[in-house]
């Protein structure tokens, strides 16, 4: 004999869910988000343009810059531009070398991992302040999927229009998205990537989404989010587990590189970034007694 939730139950299973979610979400918020930072490019009036997002580490005392390499392709081309870090309401010039990963055949479209990152100079870290992510906050391996919960944080260009007054002044008020939802393999993108999307995130992203309230409302594009952080905010709620009282450890898990239009968000895993950064930033050694 087959039994079901009555209908009342389920409705209060669902919005304890969605609050237990929300939660990890904001508390996700809070820990990294003064970590992900707003990249304006000029226009032809000199006049500030928002591009993408990067994400601030401390790799072994090393303070990192990290972002999508197609953020950074905006410095090069046929209509190049000085790229700025948004340091509060100021811009602040980024004057550092990257290191990006590989373009096929100098086609960004091509590169699978479309990442960049360079060590910042004294003077930009002692301009940006801010919060650096621990290479103890990252996430060094791939979790089981099934279920997790992810937060894309980032700095949307339909939310970054410099206005007028902003311009005049130049004062910059950036304005940051956070999305969540569970993780989803869409096969048909993973297909075209490294080892099956092994390397990737993905979380759906369509036309519309739910706020915290349960209510549907037009999704933000999400364009301009490249370059921000994806955290993994551990197992999504289930009606066994919402009321529970053990909280997820959250990590910083990739780094936003791509959106599929009304489909899927990508982030590109730290899984595969860490160790490079590793390379290029490694721990002190220890002396030998």
């Amino acid at each position: 004999m087959s039994t079901s939730t009555p209908p009342a139950i389920q409705a209060d299973l669902n919005t304890l869910m969605r609050e237990r979610n929300e939660e990890h979400a904001s508390r996700a918020a809070a820990k990294f988000a003064l970590a992900v930072q707003p990249i304006y490019g000029a226009n032809d009036r000199s006049d500030p343009v928002h591009i993408g997002s990067a994400v601030l580490l401390d790799v072994h005392g090393t303070k990192v810059m990290i972002t999508a390499a197609h953020v950074i392709d905006n410095n090069s081309g046929n209509r190049p531009t000085s790229l700025y870090v948004g340091g509060g309401a100021n811009l602040e010039l980024i004057d550092a070398d990257f290191a990006v990963s590989a373009a096929p055949n100098y086609l960004r479209k091509l590169d699978r991992y479309d990442i960049a990152f360079c060590a910042l100079p004294p003077a930009l870290i002692e301009k940006l302040g801010g919060t650096y992510i621990g290479v103890a906050d990252m996430a060094r391996h791939a979790p089981y999927e099934q279920g997790r919960l992810y937060t894309a944080i980032g700095f949307p260009n339909t939310m970054n229009k410099v206005s007028w007054p902003e311009r005049k002044a130049r004062k910059l008020h950036p304005e940051m998205l956070r999305y969540t939802n569970t993780y989803r393999l869409d096969e048909e993108v993973a297909r075209g990537l490294p080892n099956g999307g092994e390397n990737h995130i993905f979380i759906p992203y369509g036309d519309k989404w739910k706020d915290v309230d349960g209510f549907v409302e037009n999704a933000k594009k999400p364009i301009g989010m490249s370059g921000g952080a994806m955290i993994d905010c551990g197992k999504a709620s289930t009606p066994e587990t919402a009321a529970g009282t053990n909280e997820p450890t959250q990590r910083l898990a990739g780094i936003s590189v791509e959106f599929k239009e009304e489909r899927v968000m990508i982030a590109t895993r730290m899984a595969v970034i860490l160790p490079e950064l590793e390379k290029h930033f490694p721990p002190p050694s220890k002396e030998k007694c």
